[in-house]
């Protein structure tokens, strides 16, 4: 299969980058070895803003 756009990592940047491209009408693939959105938004800076928050 042939793809315009190959992105390696599914963290917040290659998310996004892959939304736009597809917006665009490319055909895109993420190869990702964790949950999509990355460290930040899963495990890092989101949920512990979120727990700072609710004390």
């Amino acid at each position: 299969m042939k793809y315009d756009l190959i992105i390696i990592g599914g963290g917040s940047a290659g998310t996004s980058a892959a939304v736009e491209s597809a917006r665009m009408g490319a055909s895109v693939v993420v190869i990702n070895d964790g949950p999509i959105g990355g460290t930040c938004v899963n495990v890092g800076c989101v949920p512990s803003k979120y727990l700072l928050k609710a004390t």
